[in-house]
């Protein structure tokens, strides 16, 4: 299996935004599937105070199956929520 990442990141006063991509691919090996992975995510975060921050993360994943046994699968996800650190 390889893969790597690629990414930037950006931050201002309490904000901070950051965009990723992650691809991956898993060689067929014995009976293992052969497939392929990309994956986007945009992802922001604001610092509510001490210890509070509010994130938030929006993303895309798709996974090719190479070996044609099975289905490619598409997800679109959101994440979102405070976090809370002592």
């Amino acid at each position: 299996m390889t893969g790597y990442d690629l990414g930037a990141s950006y931050a201002t006063g309490p904000w901070s935004v950051s965009l990723s991509w992650y691809h991956g691919e898993r060689d067929g090996g014995g009976t293992a599937l052969e497939a392929e992975q990309d994956t986007v995510h945009l992802s922001s975060n604001y610092n509510l105070g001490p210890g509070v921050r509010f994130s938030g993360t929006l993303g895309y994943q798709y996974i090719s199956d190479e070996s044609g046994a099975g289905e490619d699968n598409t997800a679109w996800y959101i994440v979102a929520g405070p976090r809370l650190s002592f």
